[in-house]
């Protein structure tokens, strides 16, 4: 990630991505692992 990019866990490839975080729209970039845990 490129310094200044804005890049964020919730905007992970910019803010003008269209794969920015929608609220009804799956998670995605998740490890299976992360998920078990979390729902734990």
């Amino acid at each position: 990630m490129a310094a200044g990019s804005k890049a964020n866990w919730f905007t992970p490839n910019g803010p003008n991505n269209e794969e920015a975080c929608k609220p009804n729209h799956p998670v995605v970039n998740v490890s299976w692992n992360d998920a078990r845990s979390y729902a734990k």
